[in-house]
């Protein structure tokens, strides 16, 4: 996502959406490690578009990852409710190690290339 494109920050109503896809985006970055882990042992198996796809998104991802850590913040600055606290928190825990296997992905995409 280009830095000139506005961000459309979400209301707190919207948490579930938010919940959704940083789960979605942890999940299937995890699956990417998988896929490439196993490609380390037939390096030619990856053509070289799907490898390039790989390392756009991924490159991509860190600039996502904070977007929904400020939109965290931004939501924690309403003062929600308890079970909303407790969820934002919980949010907050699995976008954390979405960066590290970012990065983790896009070194195995390096190896491959």
């Amino acid at each position: 996502m280009p830095h000139s494109d506005p961000v459309n920050w979400q209301p707190i109503s919207q948490t579930p959406l938010i919940t959704s896809m940083t789960n979605g985006t942890l999940d299937d970055t995890r699956v990417h490690i998988k896929t490439l882990t196993r490609a380390r042992t037939c390096p030619h198996v990856p053509d070289d578009a799907t490898v390039d796809r790989i390392d756009q998104v991924h490159t991509e991802q860190p600039e996502i990852v904070g977007l929904y850590g400020r939109q965290i913040g931004r939501w924690r600055i309403e003062r929600p409710s308890a079970d909303l606290t407790h969820e934002l928190g919980r949010m907050e825990e699995q976008n954390r190690p979405l960066r590290a296997v970012t990065v983790d992905v896009l070194a195995l995409a390096c190896e491959l290339r």
